[in-house]
């Protein structure tokens, strides 16, 4: 699978784009699950009074399905995580493995709601994070 790499801060970023590796409020992991790039898009649909049909996108967004399995889920990555879910300003990174090298940042939000935690069979040493990620910028 790939590395993503997920950064909360209570401001936002002055550069928004440049990577850090050592950056503070930052964790990465290796998701068990991660899709990346479905576009969604936001679009009014209808028909004008000449019987004309109209499609008119407003804007798209990517998002991010992203699992995150118990054996990388060590208790500071969880508490972490909570952090991160609790954020006014969220940020995730990929690693390209081809170039070697980490994507820039790109802002993203949660759909809200409880906090996505799961314990496998009810155990508490059995984390599972299931979750989905927005961009919060249109493409």
């Amino acid at each position: 699978m790939g590395l993503i790499a997920l950064r909360y801060t209570s401001e936002p970023l002055d550069v928004l784009m440049t990577f850090e590796i050592s950056a503070e409020q930052q964790e990465t992991f290796s998701p068990s699950s991660f899709l990346p790039n479905d576009i969604v898009t936001t679009e009014e649909i209808g028909v004008m009074r000449n019987g004309r049909k109209f499609s008119h996108l407003y804007y798209t967004h990517f998002e991010y399905n992203i699992v995150l399995p118990t054996p990388e889920l060590t208790a500071a990555k969880v508490t972490f995580f909570k952090a991160f879910w609790l954020a006014p300003y969220k940020y995730i990174s990929e690693y390209q493995p081809d170039a070697e090298e980490w994507y820039d940042y790109k802002e993203v939000q949660t759909e809200g709601g409880k906090c996505p935690i799961e314990y496998v069979d009810g155990k508490l040493l059995l984390p599972r994070i299931s979750f989905k990620l927005s961009t919060v910028n249109p493409v």
